[in-house]
């Protein structure tokens, strides 16, 4: 008879609408140092981070967390107002809440 009742269980699961969807939004805010040569991109990588005296952390609706990421530049930033952005790339990022984590990459510009 237990059987029964949990092969009725898993269909009724598997016949159920299906859960929305959770989705990250959130605010992120850094205070370090400009893209330096070297590290894993051919030219420029920028790393953000908390390390020596600088910052990185967020607010979003799976709580706070901080944040390690990096992506590469094929070139220095612009220096002047109004110059075009910087194309970036080859993205990665982690970012630590109090219960896990948030991994993945992204493409910039």
């Amino acid at each position: 008879m237990q059987k029964v009742a949990f092969l009725a269980a898993v269909a009724a699961l598997a016949v159920a609408a299906p859960a929305a969807a959770t989705v990250f939004s959130g605010t992120f805010a850094n205070t370090n140092p400009p893209a330096a040569p070297g590290g894993r991109c051919a030219a420029l990588t920028v790393t953000i981070g908390n390390f020596g005296p600088f910052h990185a952390s967020g607010t979003s609706n799976f709580g706070n967390f901080t944040g390690a990421q990096s992506h590469c530049l094929a070139s220095g930033p612009p220096i002047a107002v109004g110059a075009a952005a910087v194309p970036y790339f080859s993205g990665l990022f982690t970012y630590a809440f109090d219960r896990g984590t948030l991994s993945g990459t992204y493409d910039g510009l």
